[in-house]
């Protein structure tokens, strides 16, 4: 895993087959000349009807059946391949299956040739030995075929099922037919995050997997965000930074419609677990990792918010609201009762700054439950007195 950032998303791919078809189809060394004859032979086989194909099938040479077999996944000249596909389905070798297979990981989202190749799956018995050579059903394969990410699916119906933790990946890869250097290892390296266990993430640094999941869709983002909470722990995730700050930045706050789209039917365990991983992100940003960042991590917050007028935060414990002044490390903190915060406190957030607002709450302290200062042995005593007041909840791990 140590070594995902250098081998999943090199976005620089070349696909290889078709560059080797180009090659085999004729010996001229003169590209344009290979392009030509390649391009004459596939738009003359697309016109041939469907009464003609087998006669057409069995014109052809072994030569240009695997030279075809190895280009049509690619469709670069944009003919219509049905009837192509209706002639080679009589020309359909152990060899010709093995390089529609191999050139099919180079371009796998071709509709028209994933469609051919279902057939195949189906019909074919050469086919369907070549899937059993690489320990694929060939009813997982039909699946994989019809999904809307066919890398995911991949490592989901495949490699997921079959994978141990720490194993190495590029073993399993090769067990399940997956050519290397192809598009498909490459997806499925990087779709790798979206499945694997608690060891495999802890082997990743925060940066590392940030690298890998900024190239997600919704979807593969998802899918990943939902497994990477469910396997770790609530203090495993506080290391991820970045990915936290990330994530936040995409799926928004606790009442916003984008938060409520991305966990809709999602577990409440791991809703939760997100939000207290968010709460410590933002605890242990705003208070720079201190003593107070400590102590306040501890607890389940609703939520947490820095206010940058008055420069406090203001951590939501539910029914009772505290509240701290940065950059006073030996400061007072305060909490309240939600009520007592919002018609006093509030209102002066936002509007005046944190001096003024230190006075107001010296002066008003008498409207707060808590009023303690960050001197002596204050986090026993505070954790005392939430504890026995029953004003918050402690997070566990």
């Amino acid at each position: 895993m140590g070594k995902q950032k250098q081998m999943s998303l090199d976005l620089k791919f070349v696909p290889e087959k078709l560059i080797q078809t180009r090659t085999d189809i004729c010996k001229d060394p003169d590209p344009a000349e290979k392009d030509s004859k390649l391009e004459g032979l596939v738009r003359r086989l697309s016109g041939i009807s469907g009464h003609m194909a087998k006669a057409a099938a069995v014109s052809l040479s072994d030569k240009e059946v695997q030279a075809l077999v190895s280009y049509l996944p690619f469709n670069d000249f944009g003919i219509d391949e049905k009837p192509v596909f209706e002639i080679l389905k009589n020309r359909m070798d152990r060899k010709a299956c093995q390089n529609l297979f191999a050139s099919w990981q180079d371009s796998f989202d071709n509709s028209d040739c994933n469609y051919f190749i279902k057939k195949l799956v189906v019909s074919d018995s050469n086919f369907k030995e070549l899937l059993g050579e690489y320990n694929i059903d060939s009813r997982v394969f039909f699946r994989i075929l019809n999904s809307r990410n066919i890398p995911l699916s991949y490592d989901e119906e495949l490699i997921g099922k079959h994978f141990t933790s720490g194993e190495d990946f590029d073993n399993r890869l090769r067990r399940f037919g997956v050519v290397q250097n192809s598009l498909l290892e490459m997806e499925c390296k990087r779709a790798l995050l979206t499945f694997c266990g608690k060891a495999d993430y802890l082997d990743c640094s925060d940066d590392n997997i940030l690298y890998i999941v900024r190239d997600y869709d919704p979807y593969m983002f998802s899918k990943f965000l939902m497994n990477f909470l469910d396997k770790m722990d609530i203090w495993e995730l506080q290391i991820y930074s970045g990915l936290a700050e990330y994530t936040r930045g995409i799926i928004g706050h606790k009442r916003s419609a984008s938060f409520a789209s991305f966990f809709e039917g999602a577990d409440k365990e791991l809703t939760d677990k997100y939000l207290n991983w968010i709460n410590i992100h933002k605890i242990n940003r705003y208070f720079d990792n201190d003593q107070r960042s400590r102590f306040w991590k501890q607890f389940r917050f609703d939520n947490v918010i820095r206010y940058s007028e008055s420069n406090t935060v203001v951590l939501d414990m539910g029914q009772y609201i505290a509240l701290e002044f940065l950059g006073e490390t030996n400061g007072t903190i305060y909490i309240c009762t939600r009520e007592i915060f919002r018609d006093y406190f509030y209102p002066r957030l936002n509007t005046s700054d944190g001096y003024e607002l230190s006075l107001f709450f010296q002066k008003n302290k008498n409207l707060c439950a808590v009023s303690r200062s960050h001197s002596g042995k204050w986090q026993a005593h505070l954790k005392n007195i939430i504890s026995k007041k029953q004003m918050g909840q402690m997070l566990q791990g």
